[in-house]
């Protein structure tokens, strides 16, 4: 048997921790990371893949690493050789699996560490699924057949990386001071009089310090803007973007969350409120849940992570994850600092 090449675990490791973050059709509903693993106890490696993995792992030191396949740095497989099980890894971007989990060398048995979150099932449902998932990418490897999706050609890699790139380079301008201000002449006026083409939705808070066309320096027809307190997004507004992607061809959805939200402030301390912006706390509220364990600045971590949750919220509407699909469509969460005028990406 052909050595294969070793490679560092730690390189590995790194290299899984980009995960794409968009999310697919049907009962997709993103990536989980388990804390504990979940002990996959009904399902195994196969006998003949059990023995494959185990030959490859024999020609490793402990702690060392191997591709099992490398189509490129979206598509791979690895193997890890622990002390008392290897570690498994697979990142098909093109089908949207990413999956790490530990493998008993004598049962076959999974724990699965990182994997698919399906909508409505539980973690031991959601852990077994995507084991399954991957004992059939080991078959296709044992038996050198083609293992990988083909790369999605979608706005997660031309038409979203180039959208992102004109609202950054939008933004620093703006920030810079250097505004150029384009597209909002009367030539532009009458270009778009009969017809709209915005290549960016923006959700964003209707704070009067976040108006998306000014911090990202662009004109009319530019940006199709959605705003609400918190960026808030509900079934109105979720309308409002299915149109913005469906009828306009919008190919990029920014969440933008920023520096001492106000809304977010007000649900973090709670107290009375009238009905119609407690609606508004309630929808922020999960964003104070997930945030609060982290520890730090609960106003901050809990802007980031609402920016994020509404973000995955849009992401399950079966028009946005069909346009994802057809690659038409990418989706990102932001965070806009006040104070220097700076827009960043989250992850």
């Amino acid at each position: 048997m052909q050595k294969v090449p070793v490679l560092s675990a730690l390189c590995v490791l790194c290299a899984l921790a980009v995960l794409p973050a968009s999310a697919a059709p049907g009962d997709f509903a993103g990536y989980i990371t388990y804390t504990p693993p979940v002990q996959v106890r009904s399902f195994a490696v196969p006998g003949d893949e059990l023995v494959w993995l185990g030959d490859i792992a024999a020609l490793l030191a402990q702690g060392d690493a191997t591709l099992l396949r490398r189509q490129d740095s979206d598509r791979w497989a690895s193997l890890t050789h622990r002390a008392g099980d290897w570690l498994l890894q697979i990142r098909d971007d093109g089908s949207d699996f990413n999956f790490r989990a530990s493998v008993d060398p004598a049962t076959g048995k999974m724990s699965v560490i990182h994997g698919v979150d399906r909508e409505g099932t539980d973690r031991v449902s959601d852990a077994t699924r995507a084991a399954r998932i991957a004992v059939e990418y080991i078959r296709k490897m044992r038996v050198e057949q083609g293992v990988f999706s083909e790369k999605k050609l979608a706005a997660t890699e031309s038409g979203s990386a180039n959208a992102w790139k004109r609202l950054l380079e939008g933004n620093a301008r703006f920030a810079s001071g250097k505004s150029i201000h384009p597209a909002q002449d009367r030539a532009r006026l009458a270009e778009i009089a009969k017809a709209q083409h915005p290549f960016a939705v923006v959700v964003s808070c209707s704070d009067s310090r976040v108006p998306p066309e000014i911090l990202f320096d662009q004109g009319m027809g530019d940006l199709f803007v959605v705003r609400t307190a918190g960026e808030v997004v509900g079934e109105l507004e979720m309308g409002s973007i299915e149109y913005a992607v469906e009828h306009l061809g919008a190919g990029y959805i920014l969440v933008l969350g920023h520096t001492r939200c106000g809304a977010v402030d007000a649900t973090i301390k709670g107290g009375v409120m009238p009905p119609a912006i407690a609606a508004i706390a309630d929808m922020i509220r999960p964003a104070i849940d997930k945030a609060r364990p982290a520890g730090g600045d609960l106003l901050d971590n809990t802007v980031r992570e609402n920016a994020r949750l509404i973000l995955a919220s849009i992401a399950k509407s079966p028009a946005i994850a069909e346009a994802m699909e057809k690659g038409d469509l990418a989706l990102k969460a932001g965070y806009y600092d006040l104070d220097s005028g700076e827009v960043t990406g989250l992850k």
